[in-house]
């Protein structure tokens, strides 16, 4: 299962990618990221990296690798860990970047498929997604919010 989210920001692909193809600031941009390990932050295809999230508790550990990078346009990074407490799974994300008249959409997608979470959870993340309500910011809405105005962190992380 795969969820997608579409954003538009005010700025261009290449200020957006200031933000997102330098991994260390995950944190920063990233509601669920408690923690990035990032050596050699900048995303290169090969990067492996630890980070930490919080999807309720405990929180959860996951060895991170990208996947795919082209500087401005993809990142793609692979998350592997225990997500569910039941064994080990992985999470596969991308990010978009298409410059559009003065700014850039990003499109966001997680693929959750392999994952090892229930799928009464991932059933329930996929009506919340139909339905478009958020309990809180997103990924995207919280990038959006450091790369327009990046003296302002809001409650995003970081």
């Amino acid at each position: 299962m795969t969820l997608t989210e579409r954003i538009r920001v005010k700025a261009s692909a290449a200020q957006v990618w200031v933000i997102l193809g330098d991994v260390s600031f995950m944190g920063l941009w990233n509601p669920k990221c408690v923690r990035c390990d990032a050596p050699g932050s900048p995303a290169r295809v090969g990067l492996r990296f630890k980070a930490a999230f919080r999807l309720g508790e405990p929180e959860r550990q996951a060895d991170c690798e990208v996947i795919d990078c082209r500087p401005e346009c993809l990142l793609m990074i692979w998350h592997s860990g225990d997500f569910s407490g039941r064994g080990i799974g992985h999470v596969d994300e991308s990010f978009q970047l298409r410059p559009s008249r003065g700014d850039t959409r990003i499109v966001h997608a997680v693929d959750y498929s392999c994952s090892g979470l229930p799928w009464a959870l991932l059933a329930f993340l996929k009506i919340m997604d139909v339905v478009g309500r958020k309990a809180s910011k997103s990924s995207l809405d919280c990038l959006k919010e450091l790369v327009e105005n990046p003296a302002h962190r809001g409650d995003c992380g970081g």
